[in-house]
């Protein structure tokens, strides 16, 4: 550890937030590194008829016309959501503190100019320097900060940006990429500058993109804030900030509140995005089933127009393949879903000559399972399926190939981890997952990475980089390719709305400790039928290789 404690300002306008802000801040709290000291701004309290001519003059009337539809939109998306999605109304309830809650409080006046713009009077600074904070936060205080306030601290006044500034430095957080169908909605951690949108930028991250803008600015704020919390535990041991590489912002839109018309095209949007999908779920009765295909050539060679497609069961489907030899058998691992049960069991198919192709179930459980990972370890067999909701990653041995499989042992428990793989490179042995956290939708945006002495140890140490991709374009796992001293990584990409719509190789060529580092070697793109949605796994072992793929059917 660098240093002993951490002494933290943190920037409000009120102790009422969002609750993933309060839950950062009660988390700060009880941090025995760190202590908080509530910087308050002391606000000039305005009744309604004063908020609104202060609003029309800083705006225009008919900008301020756009502002309110947009705050009576944004209240009835609420409104709505609340009543038909229990986790949405648990999530969004709002959070609050206390000033118990910090070691000190200092409040403070702000000064308003140029409609935005904030600074403070020499008076107060000199009370804020003299605090001596290795940070100031900015949790919810209003306003864009200019002159003494960016230098009243060590290290700088540290902001949390909802939105990818190489694309979208402005706001609202989290509406832009769901009106644009942006796959993807990204966040960074900044030290504020003196120039406007373009602070250094420390951290990048990035999640799905939900279907509406409430459901997205949630997810980002439940990913986005702990990540401040890890920023100030890196300064703690390194005693210094992280460094990332920064790009040239300087084309990025600046995005404000909507327009009138862009409010109302967002709302004809989500309009046709839930009718379309209740006219193919209830009247077409359509559904997005997988569906695998294999095919008798190495990964490289893999023709995507001759495959083979195993024929799903009645009212199930198969998808997560992988596949393994041992001895002269050949089988297909895979998760066989059922739609009445609405779960899923892992299930063996065996080629062999006869072309006797009809799935074995092999491992079934209460919850459901998937992505059926197989490894060898000392002369045995393993498999690692996904056990999300057991809050578990479980290890199966092998005691009869391919069909008899037996619980062993859980090896992490209380873990929100998918897809995941185990893996050997000297030396140790690697456990790579998508992590997530008991709020968050998203399981898919964060690859961490273990290691051990051995692939059945249940005491795993975390890499000093996780999570060590972040990314909805490259975190998720879609299988590994073992290919004498190669380790290839398979990985899921995401569409707008569309789970699983391709994939990209990698290779991964630095792996240790504290380094993590992968090269893409291709990219595959569904387009070998116009029917298929996505393809999100491949397998490939010696001369077989299969995939899975996803297709509108009734």
């Amino acid at each position: 550890m660098f240093k002993k404690k951490l002494r933290i300002g943190i920037l409000m306008d009120s102790l009422k937030m969002n609750s993933s802000l309060s839950s950062l801040i009660l988390s700060l709290e009880q941090n025995e590194n760190i202590d908080i000291i509530l910087l308050h701004n002391k606000l000039t309290k305005k009744n309604i008829s004063q908020k609104v001519s202060t609003k029309i003059s800083n705006e225009g009337f008919f900008r301020f016309c756009s502002l309110a539809f947009f705050s009576i939109l944004t209240k009835l998306e609420d409104i709505f959501f609340r009543k038909i999605d229990k986790k949405y109304a648990i999530d969004s309830k709002i959070g609050q503190v206390k000033k118990s809650n910090f070691l000190d409080v200092l409040d403070i006046n702000p000064i308003f100019y140029k409609k935005f713009f904030v600074k403070y009077s020499e008076n107060d600074l000199e009370k804020i320097n003299d605090l001596k904070l290795d940070f100031i936060f900015r949790g919810n205080g209003s306003g864009i900060f200019k002159g003494g306030i960016l230098y009243a601290s060590k290290y700088g006044l540290i902001s949390l940006h909802h939105g990818d500034n190489k694309w979208n430095r402005g706001g609202p957080p989290g509406f832009w990429e769901v009106y644009l169908s942006k796959r993807k909605s990204g966040f960074i951690i900044q030290i504020c500058t003196e120039k406007l949108d373009d602070g250094k930028v420390i951290f990048r991250g990035e999640t799905v993109t939900m279907p509406t803008y409430l459901k997205n600015r949630l997810n980002l704020q439940q990913i986005s804030y702990p990540f401040i919390e890890k920023i100030f535990e890196y300064v703690l041991e390194n005693g210094k900030l992280p460094t990332i590489n920064n790009y040239d912002t300087s084309n990025s839109r600046l995005f404000k509140t909507p327009k009138l018309t862009v409010s109302l095209n967002y709302i004809f949007k989500i309009l046709v995005f839930y009718i379309s999908k209740i006219i193919k779920r209830l009247i077409l009765n359509k559904k997005q089933v997988w569906q695998i295909g294999f095919q008798e050539n190495n990964w490289k060679n893999f023709d995507f127009q001759k495959i083979s497609k195993l024929k799903n069961p009645k009212n199930r489907f198969l998808a997560d393949p992988f596949i393994f030899s041992k001895d002269s058998l050949t089988a297909i691992f895979v998760e066989d879903f059922s739609f009445s049960e609405n779960k899923g069991s892992i299930s063996a198919i065996l080629l062999d000559e006869k072309g006797d192709k009809e799935p074995q179930k092999i491992i079934e459980e209460d919850f459901h399972l998937s992505f059926p990972f197989v490894f060898k370890y000392s002369d045995k067999l393993y498999m690692v399926p996904e056990s999300r909701r057991d809050k578990s990653i479980r290890i199966y041995e092998c005691v009869d190939f391919p069909y008899n499989w037996r619980f062993s042992h859980k090896i992490m428990d209380n873990i929100d981890a998918v897809d995941s793989i185990i893996f050997y490179k000297e030396p140790h042995w690697w456990l790579m997952a998508n992590v997530g956290d008991k709020k968050s939708l998203d399981v898919s945006s964060r690859a961490y990475l273990f290691y051990s002495d051995s692939p059945l140890s249940m005491d795993w140490k975390e890499h000093k980089k996780n999570p060590v991709v972040f990314s909805s374009d490259f975190a998720r796992n879609g299988g590994l390719i073992l290919e004498d001293d190669r380790i290839i990584r398979v990985r899921q990409k995401y569409g707008f709305n569309q789970y699983g719509k391709q994939i990209s190789l990698s290779e991964i060529l630095t792996l240790t400790p504290d380094e993590f580092f992968e090269k893409q070697l291709k990219e595959i793109i569904p387009k070998f039928s116009k029917k298929i949605k996505g393809i999100h796994h491949l397998s490939s072992e010696k001369s077989f290789s299969v995939i899975d793929f996803v297709q509108d059917k009734s």
